[in-house]
């Protein structure tokens, strides 16, 4: 069954967010300083900071989850397997097309190195993990609620 976009939408912003909030406070363990993506895409785009955060959030909750709909039916598995294979994808796409688009060299070459390419796989797996989660986790519980409700009473045994 093919997700609700709206659903979708609304784990994209959730995906969104953590990984901003991971990245702002798991950075300077893994490259020693904090990234600001809103900063980054704001220099590339030639922007200011706040269109930075717009366009960040703008991919992360409209953009991303429209492309994981139109993808979802050639994604295998079940909801997290298929949200973790989106994840990687955007990794992979990220850092075999966008990042040399943008100068940064063929998986990030001449910004960061493998401490970069390792902080993006991780932020793009968490994205697409929890997108997978909130997008296919909740659809059970409905699923289980509607099956309960539609069930029949239990028949009462003659002593």
């Amino acid at each position: 069954m093919k997700p609700h976009l709206r659903r979708v939408c609304f784990a994209g912003f959730v995906s969104t967010t953590l990984i901003t909030l991971m990245v702002f406070f798991l950075s300077p363990y893994l490259t020693g300083g904090p990234y600001d993506l809103a900063a980054w895409l704001s220099e590339r785009l030639g922007a200011s900071w706040i269109g930075g955060v717009a366009t960040h959030l703008l991919v992360g909750t409209l953009i991303l989850p429209a492309f994981y709909v139109l993808c979802f039916r050639w994604l295998p598995g079940g909801f997290v397997l298929r949200g973790t294979t989106f994840g990687l994808a955007l990794w992979g796409l990220s850092q075999l097309l966008l990042r040399p688009q943008l100068g940064e060299g063929f998986l990030g070459s001449r910004s960061g190195g493998p401490r970069s390419v390792a902080e993006s796989l991780v932020g793009h797996l968490v994205y697409g993990i929890v997108l997978g989660f909130l997008v296919g986790g909740r659809r059970k519980t409905e699923e289980h609620a509607e099956d309960q409700h539609h069930s029949r009473p239990p028949v009462p045994r003659a002593a």
